[in-house]
């Protein structure tokens, strides 16, 4: 979809949606946002957010409107030149307003693209360390997504292999996070994640050893030295 206007698009969509539920509304966004853009390995990029709720509502259980709202628009702000926070905030609230904007980075376009990929990982690790639980989730069911979608993704094979093992670094993060907020280590996607990594060729034991994260591999808190 055009750039221009795009919010007053969406607008329109909405009211002649009416009445849809808040979910209904954040997929109508979502897809008039993401309109002509692809994913990596050429397909539209609109499979990525619909996964990502798949993921989180079919593989892990989450029921939470909010939650599964904020991951259909977790990339617009970021990737839709035309929707900004505050139109976020005016169709969805000001709660989607504050977890979109912890899923997105802003990264100066005159950075090289290397350069862009090393600065946008370093923002998602230091915003990791404060996010409320709602983006933990969407960012943690974002990431396995993206990792399970490698295979296809037009990257080269280290560029790859970098991707799945900041992955686990990344999932490390966010179940330090949630167990900040919910006292919980019962984190069940950081499981996943490393298992999938696996797949790829990583070795999450050489990862995790050093640092001595706690992993919940049965279900109950393991808090190891």
């Amino acid at each position: 979809m055009t750039t221009v206007y795009l919010d007053k698009q969406i607008d329109e969509a909405l009211r002649d949606a009416e009445p849809q539920t808040m979910l209904q509304r954040a997929q109508l966004v979502a897809t008039l946002g993401h309109e002509g853009q692809k994913r990596s390995g050429g397909e539209p990029y609109i499979t990525h957010p619909a996964a990502v709720v798949g993921i989180l509502r079919d593989e892990f259980g989450i029921r939470d409107e909010n939650i599964l709202v904020t991951a259909w628009l977790h990339d617009v702000v970021e990737d839709c030149d035309g929707i900004f926070a505050d139109h976020i905030e005016k169709w969805f609230g000001v709660h989607v307003r504050r977890w979109v904007l912890q899923l997105s980075n802003e990264v100066p376009n005159d950075c090289q693209p290397l350069k862009k990929a090393v600065v946008k990982q370093a923002l998602l690790h230091s915003k990791a360390a404060v996010m409320d639980e709602q983006a933990v989730w969407v960012k943690a069911a974002d990431r396995l997504h993206n990792m399970r979608s490698l295979e296809n993704a037009k990257w080269h094979p280290n560029a790859k292999m970098g991707y799945a093992r900041d992955g686990v670094l990344l999932a490390n993060a966010l179940t330090y996070r949630f167990f900040a907020l919910t006292g919980s280590l019962h984190f069940p996607i950081q499981l996943v994640i490393h298992q999938q990594a696996s797949e790829l060729g990583v070795d999450v034991d050489e990862i995790m050893n050093p640092i001595r994260v706690p992993v919940d591999y049965e279900g109950t808190n393991n808090d190891r030295p």
